[in-house]
């Protein structure tokens, strides 16, 4: 054992570039994360229909895009129907369209798109 009170020193460095390392890797986790989330709701949907149930229009989102809703069901039983003629429309502003006037928004996380009552 050295009795020199600087042997413990050379750890110093090495705290401090592993704490570099797991700061630079959480910011590109959450830039990634972001660009997933974003990219999810620009994706482009066609659909056209009249006095369709909101759930149904969900639905074709879904099965045109694979993206996951959550809601409560009830919430959507109080939903007006929509009609729809949309082409290539990218989801965000489709689902603004059938949210409009409902008294619901929507919120993206971990690429499920959360439909709530607004406040």
């Amino acid at each position: 054992m050295s009795n020199d009170p600087g042997a413990s020193r050379p750890a110093r460095p090495i705290l401090r570039n592993i704490s570099l390392l797991m700061k630079g890797v959480l910011f590109l986790l959450t830039v990634a994360l972001v660009q997933v989330c974003s990219s999810i709701i620009s994706q482009r949907v066609s659909i056209a229909g009249e006095n369709m149930p909101l759930e149904t229009v969900l639905a074709e989102i879904r099965k045109q895009t694979g993206i996951e809703f959550f809601y409560p069901s009830a919430l959507l039983e109080t939903a007006r129907p929509v009609t729809l003629e949309v082409h290539q429309m990218p989801v965000e502003e489709v689902l603004k369209i059938c949210l409009q006037g409902q008294g619901l928004d929507f919120s993206v996380s971990s690429g499920t798109v959360i439909i709530f009552k607004e406040e």
